[in-house]
């Protein structure tokens, strides 16, 4: 990608969800046509990823870490499966969205396996979230401002600027506000693949009306919406996974949504019911050392108690579950709690 000197303050704006270039050259007092210039290369490098509320869709976000390797999911709703080696054993980490009135089955179930590690109901996942203050270009390159970053953690200045992670697990109360149908699944698919498409291109990609795809955009797919991630490649291929443990939520979170200013920050699952989050982050060397000193400034400012290096993080996957476990195929249980893949357009069933 080619970096300017505007890039992070762009790549800000798109993950807050600003995708109209005009009202964005507006904000930054520039031409349109220049700000187009920097954005196309976004478009093409398909950067920007689409991001639902798990919650809204009556989905509950949950991380699995297996002390062996899976070559594909063996679950369903399925959202990210990383592989890992570790230094004695090889590990798979899935991030999954199961229903919420079935999490309690599904959590049941898992934990019969031998070589489980750990299950837990998680929080939304957490990524690289750009920030001008933080981050500037150089010979087209993005640095670290380190000095203000620990800075941050005293004054915890700019990382409240930070949408909320999603404090909110899924309840019963938010099942019917997650009904989504086929044209719905279709707009999402496409917003997966390129997330800066309008909907106009949507409309003439899946064959419908533009007032028709508009309307359930608005009804459904803008609701499902919480903001973008990036997709962006680390300057260093060798991405560590991570397991921290903080004093509480609160500090946890604060930890997190610091850390998830930093251009190497991949990804972070932070769990529901303790303060532990899974972090990945690939970075130089120089970066590295600094990232060190600020976990351990972190630790004694007591926000956090410890990090534990996992293993290397081999392969990264991506799945368009649930949307397509929802719509295309459906999970069952079955009486002895094995679980199923059903035919198309077979309801979900509890027997």
């Amino acid at each position: 990608m080619r970096l300017e000197e505007q890039t992070p303050f762009i790549l800000h704006e798109l993950c807050l969800g600003e995708l109209k270039i005009k009202k964005l050259a507006e904000k930054m007092k520039v031409p349109h046509s220049t700000l187009y210039n920097r954005i196309k290369p976004l478009k093409e490098e398909n950067i920007l990823k689409f991001c639902p509320k798990y919650d809204v869709l009556g989905l509950t976000p949950t991380v699995i870490l297996i002390a062996e390797k899976q070559a594909r999911p063996q679950l369903p709703y399925t959202v990210v499966q990383t592989l890992v080696e570790g230094a004695t054993k090889e590990y798979t980490l899935l991030f999954c969205v199961f229903p919420y009135r079935y999490l309690e089955k599904y959590i049941t179930f898992i934990r019969g396996e031998n070589d489980l590690v750990e299950i837990s109901p998680a929080l939304n996942p957490i990524y690289w979230f750009p920030s001008p203050h933080i981050v500037y270009v150089k010979q087209r390159r993005l640095y670290v401002n380190w000095p203000r970053v620990q800075k941050n953690i005293s004054r915890k200045k700019h990382v409240s600027e930070i949408p909320e992670i999603g404090m909110k697990i899924a309840d019963k109360s938010n099942e019917v506000k997650g009904t989504i149908d086929e044209i719905d699944v279709l707009i999402i698919k496409e917003l997966e693949k390129n997330s800066l498409i309008n909907i106009r291109k949507i409309s003439e990609k899946i064959g419908l009306k533009f007032s028709i795809a508009f309307y359930h955009y608005n009804r459904h797919v803008k609701l499902v919406r919480y903001r973008y991630r990036l997709k962006f490649m680390p300057p260093d291929p060798s991405i560590k996974l991570y397991l921290l443990r903080a004093q509480s939520l609160r500090s946890l979170l604060y930890s997190l949504r610091l850390m998830s200013l930093l251009p190497f920050f991949l990804y972070a699952y932070p769990l529901a019911n303790e303060p532990k989050a899974y972090i990945a982050f690939s970075a130089p060397v120089k970066d590295e050392l600094e990232f060190f000193k600020l976990l351990r400034k972190l630790t004694r400012k007591q926000l956090l108690m410890d990090c534990r290096f996992i293993g290397y993080v081999r392969k990264i996957t991506s799945f368009t579950i649930p949307f397509l476990a929802l719509m295309n195929k459906r999970w069952v249980y079955t009486l002895d709690m094995k679980i199923g893949l059903g035919e198309k357009n077979e309801e979900i069933t509890l027997m």
